[in-house]
């Protein structure tokens, strides 16, 4: 076994006896031929596809090879079994069939590039080898491209199951869904125009031959605080603002929908429109997106009536309320008409709506107890009505989803085999020296 680490490399081998044997040992020629001059001599005015061949192993070296391996066009750079994509911003024709075939059954290894399709390819094949499920962890800076990198390794986990109908299936409907996660679950930031304020584990499952079985998304942490405030520069999640510029007339009618700057949940950070980004479009691509995971004209008309209900919930105001005692602080909502509107978009009836923004209750002693809101406390339980109907809204987008990827023999009851996950977890903000 030949170790090496920083720059003392050590040959180790089987001691068969108690004698002494370091005055007889002499070193394979072949062996310093193949490991120790290629360590140690290693020229340190060329890139490596693998960071664990560097001759000297620090920060500034490490970010060096990244630099100029990028500057060649190479954005993957493996670490042992551990891939870095650095994000080039624009297209690049290795994602291509040809690519696809190229990688398949390959070891992670310098015989090709270092490419994601390798680490699906070797995460697939110690799948079917081992019997073991298999997970591949995504995470990086926001705007890393840690959404596309996972839409990649799902593209050729479904083609390395060589079934084209259903492995297609699979593929198309969870590839159709990203654009609708994109929109519900995508915010601009201070650093990144399109950042995933969410984490989603999408498991695809395998039958014991390989082929693909159907697959299974989980969302978790949600950044519901959105839905209420912004930072500077910042803004809520996309779909509203797709919402109210893609709606056609009959649609802003129905659904009583109003300009951006009228609602407060979207008019405080001063931030409405994204630069090369064309809103109503994205709409109508919303819309075509829902369509094929499934979602009919009704469910996406309730749907829309949710998202308009959450805006004008942030339009609720309130006021103290009469009473005859001066002590009391309770509150009452100073435009109902606002909340008439949100109970025919929920559904719900109005004097509903309008006790649960104003008070609470509680059981004491098998008694009913109704306790009316402060000003601080009204203004919080309407925010947290909010918040909860739109992490409702999407729990139900992601119920969706899996119902479309599981037909109806095909069930997680009956699945046999085994199964990779992919998690992508949102991205970390870098804030630099100043962390306000």
């Amino acid at each position: 076994l030949l170790k090496c680490l920083d720059s003392s490399c050590f040959y180790l081998r089987e001691k068969l006896n108690d004698t002494l044997w370091t005055d007889s040992f002499t070193m394979d020629p072949q062996l310093i031929r193949d490991y120790f001059y290629r360590f140690l001599y290693q020229p340190k005015d060329r890139e490596y596809p693998d960071l664990c061949q560097l001759p000297d192993l620090n920060e500034q070296v490490l970010l060096d090879n990244l630099r100029a391996r990028f500057i060649a066009g190479h954005i993957y750079t493996y670490v042992g079994s551990i891939l870095i994509a650095v994000n080039p911003f624009k297209f690049h024709p290795i994602y291509n069939p040809k690519y696809v075939k190229l990688y398949q059954n390959r070891r992670l290894g310098p015989e090709l590039p270092p490419h994601i399709f390798a680490v699906a390819d070797a995460a697939y094949h110690c799948m079917l080898k081992e019997r073991r499920n298999q997970c591949i962890v995504i995470s990086g800076e926001s705007g890393s491209g840690k959404t596309e990198s996972t839409n990649f390794l799902l593209h050729h986990l479904t083609a390395l199951s060589q079934k084209g109908s259903h492995g297609s299936g699979v593929e198309q409907t969870i590839l159709s869904a990203g654009p609708i996660y994109e929109a519900f679950g995508n915010a601009k930031t201070a650093h990144n125009n399109n950042s995933s304020r969410f984490g989603k584990f999408i498991q695809v499952n395998y039958k014991e031959n390989g082929m693909v079985h159907g697959a299974v998304v989980q969302k978790y942490l949600l950044e519901k605080s959105r839905i209420c405030s912004q930072g500077r520069n910042e803004r809520n999640y996309h779909v509203f603002y797709y919402l109210l510029a893609g709606a056609s007339e009959n649609e802003k009618q129905l659904l009583h929908l109003q300009k951006t700057e009228d609602y407060y949940y979207l008019n405080k950070s001063g931030c409405y429109v994204l630069d090369n980004v064309d809103e109503k479009y994205e709409f109508s691509r919303l819309k075509q997106s829902m369509e094929m995971v499934g979602f009919t004209p009704e469910k996406q008309r309730r749907l829309f009536a949710v998202l308009s209900a959450v805006l004008l919930l942030g339009n609720v105001d309130f006021q103290p309320r009469k009473s005859a005692y001066h002590h009391d602080e309770a509150v009452g909502v100073r435009n109902p008409e606002v909340v008439l509107l949100i109970s025919e978009l929920l559904r719900v009836k109005q004097e509903t709506l309008l006790q649960a923004l104003t008070a609470k209750r509680a059981r004491a002693s098998g008694e009913t107890l109704v306790i009316n809101y402060r000003l601080p406390e009204a203004i919080a339980a309407r925010d947290a009505m909010a918040k909860c109907l739109y992490g409702a809204l999407f729990d139900w987008i992601v119920l969706q989803v899996n119902h479309a990827l599981l037909s109806k023999k095909d069930t997680l009851r009956d699945h046999q085999g085994n199964s990779i996950g992919v998690l992508d977890i949102f991205g970390f903000e870098d804030f630099g020296l100043c962390n306000r």
